[in-house]
């Protein structure tokens, strides 16, 4: 026989989606006990001492530590090309994209073209033309995943040049303003990501970071 390694359930010859759930609502991309499981409890008639049948309350189950959430949910990403421009980008706008799945795949090649991948959900912004995505392997830490977005063609709104073969805006959209920036008019929404701290307040669920900080050796969490 042979069986493919992991947590993933399903009946067989069908293997489950990436969007696919236990019931407490978590990810099957984690064990089916993940998060703050249900209490235990002790079946205590089935025990019994040398002098005979187990006292009342001798046998009780405690919690020392209490089980954490996965990290889940969807969140947002914002470009504001408007308040800080660079002058080389043809739309100067403050767009953010629709929901992003936590765990949601690179490319649109990797999606299927179904819209729910890093690359289409940022190429739907009104201010960002042609993007290339690529998404690290799990962080077996938290469950989180690095992705790395490089801007290839500016859009045409309209762009400054375009090529003589295939009609592509510049090839280059500039120093891109800093996707969640700080100045930014509208901040991303993390608000529908979920999973719990071992430090509440003390972690952060996104972090974008960008060349001005790789030059600083800004590291990611």
């Amino acid at each position: 026989s042979s069986f493919v390694p992991g947590n993933w359930v399903g009946l067989p010859g069908s293997p489950v989606s990436s969007s696919d759930t236990w019931s407490s609502g978590f990810s099957k991309a984690w064990g089916k006990n993940v998060g703050n499981v249900p209490m235990i409890s002790c079946l205590q008639s089935g025990l019994s001492t040398t002098n005979g049948a187990l006292q009342d309350g001798g046998c009780q189950a405690y919690e020392l530590i209490a089980g954490t959430d996965p990290l889940g949910g969807a969140f947002k990403i914002c470009l504001d090309s408007a308040s800080n421009p660079n002058n080389v980008m043809s739309v100067e706008s403050d767009s953010c994209t629709d929901f992003i799945a936590h765990n949601a795949v690179a490319s649109a090649d990797e999606s299927g073209g179904d819209g729910s991948s890093v690359e289409e959900k940022l190429e739907q912004l009104d201010n960002l033309g042609d993007v290339h995505v690529t998404r690290s392997t799990v962080n077996p830490r938290n469950g989180g995943y690095t992705w790395k977005v490089q801007f290839l063609y500016d859009t045409d709104g309209p762009c400054e040049q375009k090529d003589d073969m295939v009609s592509l805006c510049n090839y280059s959209p500039g120093n891109v303003q800093k996707l969640c920036d700080d100045s930014g008019v509208t901040p991303c929404d993390t608000n529908s990501l979920k999973g719990t701290c071992l430090k509440p307040g003390s972690c952060d669920k996104l972090t974008v970071l960008d060349a001005f900080d790789k030059l600083n050796v800004v590291r990611f969490p």
